[in-house]
């Protein structure tokens, strides 16, 4: 970026050397002002709230995109899908030789 100012500063318009320092000196604000002052008094506010992950880099559920259930599943409560093939809940068999 410095190169760039350098060759717009050069420029014998005043227009693109208007540019180039306002170019400049909006670097410089960025530098010294927001990445030294406030960016770091921000930090030293939120304390460690500043470094946990947000919900957007949880991990989704093993087995299903997004940590949602498949579309078919939706409609149904969590345990009907294993209820109706003959498997409890908890995973003991409930098919034809089961006995009580």
């Amino acid at each position: 970026m410095a190169a760039v100012f350098v060759a717009f500063a050069a420029s014998p318009e005043p227009a693109v050397r208007m540019t180039a320092a306002a170019l400049a000196a909006a670097l410089l604000v960025d530098l010294f002002v927001v990445r030294l002052l406030v960016l770091p008094a921000l930090l030293t506010l939120l304390g460690s709230r500043a470094w946990r992950g947000g919900s957007m880099g949880a991990r989704p559920a093993a087995g299903h995109a997004g940590g949602r259930r498949p579309a078919a599943e939706r409609s149904r409560p969590a345990g009907a899908a294993t209820r109706r093939a003959g498997v409890s809940p908890r995973g003991r068999g409930r098919g034809p030789g089961h006995r009580r």
